[in-house]
């Protein structure tokens, strides 16, 4: 437990890190922004959503995912070696570290933020969980079974998972069915 009432929050500086967590593949994120609480979620290389844009993904949070980008260099707050995608609280009937003219809105504390990533994270599981480099078992269209690894062409962010335990990958030449091994 954090503490922190969204009146300490707003003394601290912008940058300020309330919470840093790893959550089995991911790494979690709460920190303070110009206005507003913002939360993230960093992948690392390997894991079919590092490199898409925030933008392509259907992640429910609130206010929806407004920012991505790599860790590192110059972004001294989002460590290096992650794609990090991140949410922030600053939208509508939301109270605001800047502007008074939201006082009356919802005052996000830490620990609001943190209680919420649970559901996030499972969305990011779902989302990722055929990575570059796993092996599967193809059959292909006539039902001839190989084992391969996946390459960024096998990912797409919309794989259909069926009863049967098979996954539908969308490619450019056709489309294959492939299960665990």
């Amino acid at each position: 437990m954090i503490g922190k009432t969204f009146d300490d929050c707003k003394k601290d500086k912008p940058g300020h890190i309330y919470a840093d967590w790893e959550e089995g593949a991911f790494r979690c994120l709460v920190m303070r922004g110009p206005s507003a609480l913002c939360a993230y979620i960093g992948v690392k290389p390997g894991n079919r959503l590092y490199g898409k844009s925030y933008e392509s993904l259907d992640i429910d949070c609130h206010g929806g995912l407004t920012w991505g980008s790599y860790g590192g260099g110059k972004d001294t707050y989002r460590t290096a070696g992650y794609d990090w995608f991140g949410w922030d609280y600053g939208h509508c009937n939301d109270a605001s570290f800047y502007y008074s003219i939201d006082d009356d809105g919802h005052r996000w504390t830490p620990d609001e933020v943190v209680a919420e990533f649970p559901e996030v994270i499972e969305q990011f599981k779902e989302l990722s969980k055929y990575n570059i480099n796993d092996r599967v078992k193809v059959r292909d269209l006539a039902g001839v079974a190989t084992v391969i690894e996946l390459t960024e062409h096998d990912l797409h962010p919309y794989l259909l998972e069926y009863p049967d335990g098979y996954v539908t990958v969308a490619r450019e030449e056709d489309l294959q069915e492939v299960k665990d091994e």
